[in-house]
């Protein structure tokens, strides 16, 4: 995935690191003032363009374990003045660890800062993180007043709990969450790029979303418009431990990474369908989509989704037809802003919706 368009700031461009780099990152890497606090000292050539490479390499976030490297550049003169890293530590618990360098020449001007805010804007709303920490030597009052600028809280201090360079050294661990994070920014996620957007098709139980999304695709295919079909169910068909909301937590975990693949590959229309329960899941799902949502609800009579879901006596059918029920009883599943009718031909329902939607 190329994320430059969600890189550039007010002063900087923060872009894929490349061979001509080499000078710029020798010019700070090979500084024994910069290495201070860090595990390694003072780099050789050798050990800059090995490290380099490295760098070079770094370019996407998919899975754990990924690590995305890119220069910080001025945007008035193109000039590199140091780097910043995000690592994808655990899918699991959707931790990053988010990491920066800048040349002693360009300290004290808050460039830091500023690439870092773009880091993590990436981290929530692109990757889908939980929470991101930064971690720095305790004595480094410098990183430890720009994590602090970036709202981020001191969660430990480690007394002494490494032994580097011949003296224990002591470890500040700072970190945020995606929810901290964005009362700290409110707004949009960043913009997926011209033309980006997603249609979420939601309703009861039996309100045929699924068909009516493959509908509203297949009109796409006609235009020669590239497109994702994501039933969400799929995405968390499993069992999670019976926890409350451990169903929606799985599903938006493996849908950050299903949308960033097709993404990757040049899809910019995704029609999503899924039952949501209530106003919290719906934006919870908005949330996890970096591009505008819109929200289509299919209303179907009662009596229409009892012959439907009783036509199929599977055990998931019988479940579905029970959890209606259960949801009308407790007024749920009465969200999103688009209401429409799905009681008629598939393609009225899915012409209706473009129509609507201005697609």
């Amino acid at each position: 995935m190329d994320p430059s368009p969600a890189f550039e700031t007010e002063r900087l461009v923060l872009r894929p690191l490349a061979e001509g780099d080499f000078d710029a990152l020798y010019a700070y890497e090979s500084r024994e003032d910069v290495a201070r606090w860090l595990y390694w000292g003072p780099r050789s050539p050798d050990e800059v363009r090995e490290r380099l490479g490295r760098k070079i390499s770094a370019r996407a976030i998919r899975a754990e374990g990924d690590v995305l490297s890119l220069a910080m550049t001025l945007r008035e003169t193109g000039e590199m003045v140091g780097d910043i890293v995000l690592e994808f530590l655990s899918e699991e618990h959707r931790t990053g660890e988010i990491g920066y360098i800048v040349h002693p020449d360009h300290q004290g001007r808050g460039y830091a800062t500023e690439a870092s805010e773009a880091m993590l804007r990436f981290a929530f709303d692109e990757v889908g993180l939980h929470r991101v920490i930064g971690r720095t030597e305790a004595r480094n009052r410098g990183s430890a007043r720009t994590l602090e600028k970036l709202g981020m809280r001191l969660e430990a201090h480690l007394v002494e709990n490494e032994w580097v360079k011949g003296e224990w050294q002591s470890e500040l661990v700072y970190a945020i969450l995606d929810r901290e994070w964005r009362a700290r920014h409110p707004g949009p996620p960043v913009d997926a790029g011209p033309g980006a957007r997603a249609l979420v098709i939601t309703g009861l139980f039996g309100t045929g979303k699924s068909s009516v999304a493959v509908e509203v695709a297949d009109s796409l295919e006609k235009r020669g418009e590239p497109y994702a079909v994501i039933d969400l169910d799929w995405l968390c068909w499993g069992y999670a431990g019976g926890a409350e909301g451990a169903e929606h937590r799985m599903m938006l975990a493996n849908l950050r990474p299903v949308v960033m693949n097709y993404r990757a590959a040049g899809v910019r229309s995704f029609i999503l369908a899924r039952a949501l329960r209530t106003e919290t899941e719906l934006e919870e799902l908005c949330g996890a989509l970096p591009m505008p949502v819109e929200v289509v609800r299919l209303r179907v009579p009662w009596d229409e989704i009892q012959r439907r879901l009783g036509a199929d006596l599977t055990a998931a059918r019988s479940d579905d037809l029970r959890d209606a029920r259960a949801w009308i009883e407790a007024g749920h599943g009465e969200v999103g802003g688009i209401v429409v009718a799905n009681d008629r031909p598939l393609a009225e329902v899915a012409g209706e919706v473009l129509e609507r939607l201005g697609w």
